[in-house]
């Protein structure tokens, strides 16, 4: 899920955590995520690992910074390394990091509201825990936002900018620290092909769309006599693992399994194809290689030989709990 812990000031996680944190909400860990939102599909939406249990009106968090409230008021109070270097230097690359960090804050926030309400289908002037109020939610509005934050993401100036602070040598050990992670981050987000980043804008569009269909689908499932029944992916989930019946358990994974077939009609294979298009004009083979190198540092070529390792190393364990389970429950199962 794409969500993000609930902080109502600042962030208050410790500093290594919190660049685990910030690289995870980029999108530079994937995969999963699969990203976006869209990678609500993606990432990505992994992205969506700091996932927490939310009400409907839960709030929207101010975003995950590119350095936390804590590193911040580390660098602000300097250390030993950051004396050493020069004054105003220093001074310079804290006003770039506190600027990029309320930028961040200001555009992420904006697109979490829009995520989180349209998923929830909350009312247009829906007012959140934290008091914050979103005159609208809607696919227009979570596709804008979403632009503006990657635009902003993808600024030239600010890796620019970054390199030069970096260059000049006089940012503390922990500005400098916040730096790299900005170098890498802007570094992904940066399309300079024209090409590709129109066909990032076709796809984010096409992502919305289908997102807002998803969001509408009567989901639910056949129940042995009792019919019908409207029910969530978690609690289709839930009823599939727990109840006793194997009729009703068979009923909740067909209700789970019309997604796919209706997701498919819906669009999903234009989302491939464009998600795709826009890799290939970046020289990636497809859009998971794309997203796999971004993440990891290395494509989907060695990511599957290092999970071919994985599958070979584990094959006599899984052959074993298969035939356990088919002597203990039948062949059926």
């Amino acid at each position: 899920q794409h969500t993000t812990p609930r902080r109502d000031q600042s962030i208050s996680i410790s500093q290594e955590m919190k660049i685990q944190v910030m690289v995870v909400t980029l999108g530079l860990l994937s995969a999963a995520r699969c990203f976006s939102s869209s990678a609500s599909f993606l990432p990505a939406r992994a992205l969506r690992s700091l996932s927490t249990a939310r009400s409907r009106s839960s709030p929207i968090s101010h975003g995950a910074l590119l350095g936390s409230s804590i590193v911040m008021g580390r660098l602000r109070g300097g250390t030993a390394q950051g004396a050493a270097a020069s004054t105003c230097s220093a001074a310079q690359a804290q006003e770039f990091i506190d600027s990029v960090n309320s930028g961040y804050e200001e555009v992420h926030k904006a697109f979490e509201a829009q995520f989180w309400g349209t998923k929830m289908a909350l009312s247009d002037g829906t007012k959140l825990a934290d008091g914050t109020v979103t005159p609208a939610f809607n696919t227009e509005e979570l596709t804008r936002t979403k632009t503006a934050m990657e635009a902003f993401l993808a600024d030239k100036e600010k890796l620019d900018k970054t390199r030069e602070l970096l260059a000049s040598g006089a940012a503390s050990e922990e500005q400098a620290k916040v730096l790299k992670m900005f170098e890498r981050t802007f570094g992904c987000y940066i399309m300079e092909n024209p090409e590709s980043r129109a066909l990032r804008e076709v796809s984010m569009k096409i992502e919305g769309s289908l997102e807002s269909q998803r969001n509408t689908m009567k989901l639910g499932a056949t129940v042995p006599g009792e019919g019908f029944v409207e029910m969530s992916s978690v609690g289709l989930r839930t009823r599939m693992r727990t109840d006793k019946e194997e009729g009703v358990r068979k009923a909740m994974y067909e209700g789970l399994r019309s997604i796919g077939p209706f997701v498919l009609e819906k669009g999903f294979v234009d989302v491939v194809k464009a998600r795709n298009a826009m890799a290939k004009s970046l020289g990636y083979s497809d859009y998971y290689d794309y997203k796999v190198t971004q993440a990891e540092g290395f494509g989907k070529d060695r990511l599957f030989e290092i999970l071919d390792t994985l599958e070979k190393g584990t094959r006599d364990i899984m052959v074993s709990a298969r035939k356990r389970l088919s002597g203990e429950k039948g062949e059926a199962a």
